[in-house]
């Protein structure tokens, strides 16, 4: 069971990550990195019965609200601001 758990809750996210941090790009890789703290906070009180203060309710409420801040910013990309010269 111990196995099955580090397998599910390390190796499996970074492996993903891994892969995929190349296709989506580095800003949204950041975005799903973040989601981790609430998430794992989620686990703990679901399937672990914790109890949720009210500094971790407040700290996932920050973080989920600064991804949906972040997710309505324009996407920027390097090759389109930077102007090229022209002849």
């Amino acid at each position: 069971m111990i196995a099955g758990i580090a397998l599910s809750s390390a190796l499996v996210p970074q492996l993903i990550y891994m892969v995929c941090s190349p296709i989506i790009g580095a800003a949204r890789s950041a975005v799903f990195g973040s989601v981790e703290l609430p998430t794992m906070i989620a686990v703990a009180v679901f399937a672990l019965g914790d109890p949720l203060t009210s500094s971790q309710g407040v700290g996932c409420a920050l973080i989920l609200s600064a991804i949906l801040l972040v997710q309505s910013w324009p996407t920027r990309n390097v090759a389109n601001t930077i102007k090229k010269p022209t002849k």
